[in-house]
């Protein structure tokens, strides 16, 4: 038997290869074919082991109306002592583009390749250069999340030869888009409902494998049992267009915008917090001036809006809370340039005296009574556009249709929409998963070179989110409703994610800068230690082992 040979046949050698083939598929998120060619691959490997095991069952389903036609693999292994509990492991199969590689985007997706050519880089940054040395694999994919994705190939692989035994049923649930909308996760819950029907299933857990140092500070390694919820709450102000020359004769939505984002901006009150954990204040991630061409108007249109992390589910009342702030702002600004103009001998600015702020549901509701169908809008886009860019098209279109008279804000949501995914503890299944996971995390604290921590949620937003129970129905319509476009460009399903409310924990690969050309994993940790915690955890979720 060769060297290549007899590296093959161990856990570590098929997981490095696993990475290898996973990472070779440029699977960049929302393009279709890669992402579909990295589930062919999967459901390859996973049907060549049907034969050997009564206990594997490999399924395809299709992605919902997806405009690129990707589909979805999953396998559920059934432990031969019978029994409905079940734990589920998740993982995307998609990664960010490879444009920051610059001139080595040809290595990009050859973590090999890539690792030997950054040897010679002299611009490689120091801590990247001490991990190089330390054995780290580079490329796009290896951190996040095509790591974790091979852990649990190899799982599923292991379980159906026999080899390992967790004591419970697994189902295998690799999803598409996560890095772009999450269409995939959101699209895979009706799937899960209806296998847990038809199969017989309780899920009592979901484990996921996003690199766990995202999100957090501190020498520590995060176990997360819960994962941040994202609104992005934006304003979209309708000013009038007028000649550079006469100002007077219009409104500077910019301007309007601007105020709107020096109000807002970092706001304490719009920062939470979950026991020791703290997320960072409202910030703004988007001012734009709404038109395509340079022009010496006055734009008439302008949006801002921003990024908003929450572990409330008081989705209401924030829009409340912004929409005020928004009318306090727009009223600010009307009044301090006309108070300008007025001190240069200005004429008075022609626009309405009054400032109105409405809500998304109510610019639809108004342009649909004039015939505007907010369906047939979103359905004339370009899928490939990005969502948040489709929905402010759909808007637009209906203020076309209203021509509504200035100083105006629309204030409302766009995509991508998170629900926060919490652990309260209530129910039992909550509470079981706290209990297990602190107790691993002492215990692994003691036995490994590493401490470990629980923590309440996963900072860097996961497809967690979607597996319900803590958003009520009137919080998420004031979401879904003021978000134009609304369930023609982001569907969720509510009562699939509320009839599912899966327990969570991310238990992630190790490494660094996710998202970056720097993007390496700790391969040691991640392959060398991490599948055995992994197993640890199926066992203790699924109440068979003494690991005390």
């Amino acid at each position: 038997m060769s060297e290549l040979d007899v590296e093959s046949s161990t856990r570590i050698g098929r997981l490095r290869s696993r990475l290898l083939s996973l990472c070779s598929i440029p699977s960049r998120s929302a393009w279709g074919e890669g992402e579909s060619q990295v589930m062919d691959f999967i459901g390859r490997t996973l049907d060549g082991l049907c034969g050997s095991s009564r206990g594997l069952k490999v399924f395809r389903y299709p992605l919902p109306l997806d405009p690129f036609g990707r589909h979805h693999v999953a396998a559920l292994w059934r432990h031969p002592g019978g029994g409905r509990a079940t734990v589920v492991l998740v993982a995307h199969v998609d990664v960010v583009d490879e444009r920051d590689y610059g001139s080595l985007s040809h290595l990009a997706f050859d973590p090999v390749g890539l690792t030997e050519a950054l040897k010679g880089c002299e611009h490689l940054p120091k801590e990247a250069r001490r991990d190089l040395e330390l054995g780290y694999l580079f490329g796009r994919g290896t951190l996040d999340v095509k790591a974790g994705l091979a852990i649990e190939m190899v799982l599923m692989e292991e379980l159906a030869m026999g080899t390992v035994d967790v004591g419970v049923n697994v189902l295998f649930l690799p999803v598409v888009d996560e890095e772009r909308d999450s269409v995939g996760m959101r699209g895979a819950v009706g799937f899960m409902r209806d296998l847990a029907e038809a199969e017989g299933l309780d899920y009592v857990a979901c484990v996921n494998t996003e690199p766990s140092e995202l999100g957090s500070s501190g020498e520590d390694l995060p176990i997360f049992i819960g994962s941040v919820g994202k609104l992005m709450p934006f304003a979209l102000l309708v000013g009038k267009g007028a000649h550079v020359g006469e100002p007077w004769q219009g409104l500077n939505a910019a301007y309007l915008a601007s105020r709107v984002v020096s109000s807002l901006e970092g706001v304490s009150w719009s920062a939470e917090s979950l026991g020791d954990q703290k997320l960072p204040p409202m910030t703004c991630i988007g001012l734009e001036i709404l038109r395509d061409s340079y022009s010496v108007t006055l734009p008439d249109m302008a949006m801002a809006y921003f990024n908003k992390l929450t572990v409330s589910s008081d989705h209401r009342s924030l829009l409340d809370r912004f929409k005020a702030e928004v009318m306090i702002s727009l009223k600010e600004a009307v009044g301090h340039i006309a108070h300008e103009f007025r001190l240069l001998g200005l004429p008075e600015i022609h626009v309405a005296k009054g400032s109105r702020v409405l809500e998304v549901r109510e610019v639809i509701r108004l342009a649909q009574s004039m015939g505007f169908d907010p369906n047939g809008a979103a359905s004339r886009l370009d899928p490939r556009e990005d969502t948040r860019g489709q929905s402010v098209r759909v808007l637009l279109e209906a203020l076309r249709v209203l021509r509504l008279e200035p100083p105006v804000a629309v204030v409302g949501f766009l995509p991508p929409y998170y629900p926060p995914k919490l652990n309260r503890g209530c129910v039992e299944k909550d509470a079981r998963l706290r209990k297990e996971m602190e107790r691993l995390a002492s215990l692994w604290s003691r036995e490994e070179a590493i401490r470990y921590r629980v923590e309440e949620v996963f900072g860097g937003i996961t497809d967690l989110s979607f597996l319900g129970g803590f958003v009520g129905e009137e919080d998420f319509a004031a979401v879904m409703d003021n978000m134009p476009g609304g369930s023609h460009l982001y569907p969720m399903d509510y009562q699939a994610m509320a009839c599912l409310d899966v327990p969570v924990v991310n238990l992630g690969v190790k490494g660094r800068d996710a998202h970056k050309w720097t993007e390496r994993l700790d391969l040691a940790y991640s392959f060398g230690v991490l599948p055995d915690l992994m197993i640890q955890t199926l066992r203790a979720l699924g109440g068979s082992a003494d690991l005390s």
